[in-house]
């Protein structure tokens, strides 16, 4: 991966980044599939970097698995070998992360959970029964939408449905209440 984008990366997650540098990461993001994947797996790991410093076992861990992760995007050869490796590292990742939540007592408005090509209506009932977001679309797209990623919520569930809808490309409005409606298909 591209120092610079690597580093753009760390600057948007941790709202550093100018408008400016924001748009270069979201375009970067929308060239491909995996671009999305590198970010996503970015920040999923910032996620996890947030855990309280006493944590430090948790941190080398992180720092050892982005070697790890680093080293095996060096020599993927096509889509669906990256595809396995992102698999095994978002696996090790909930592993991590499980192990922090245990550790660190999460309190109890959080949720978390990992999808493996879930269909749309299986991640609107996670969100909607652990938060107040609401996901509502036509129910064959709903069905057919499939979604592979680890959801975190914290706080009211905006961020984790928009984080969802924005990897799906999907079109959607959300109202004062937090219920998203969607439109179009999904990757479109």
């Amino acid at each position: 991966m591209d120092r610079d984008i690597e580093s753009l990366i760390y600057k948007v997650l941790e709202d550093k980044a100018t408008d400016s540098e924001a748009a270069v990461l979201a375009s970067w993001r929308r060239m491909s599939p995996e671009n999305e994947g590198e970010f996503q797996s970015f920040r999923i790991l910032s996620v996890s970097a947030q855990a309280d410093d006493a944590h430090s076992d948790l941190e080398r861990g992180r720092n050892k698995l982005m070697m790890v992760i680093q080293s095996l995007e060096k020599k993927r050869r096509n889509t669906i070998r990256l595809r396995k490796i992102v698999s095994v590292v978002l696996f090790v990742l909930t592993l991590i992360v499980s192990v922090w939540n245990v550790v660190s007592e999460v309190n109890a408005n959080s949720a978390a959970m990992y999808f493996r090509n879930s269909s749309l209506s299986q991640v609107a009932t996670f969100l909607a029964k652990n938060s107040d977001v609401t996901l509502s679309g036509e129910r064959t797209e709903m069905e057919n939408c499939r979604f592979d990623g680890y959801i975190v919520i914290r706080g009211d569930g905006v961020e984790a449905a928009r984080m969802v809808l924005n990897a799906l490309k999907l079109t959607y409005t959300i109202d004062s209440q937090r219920n998203f409606l969607i439109s179009g298909k999904c990757g479109d």
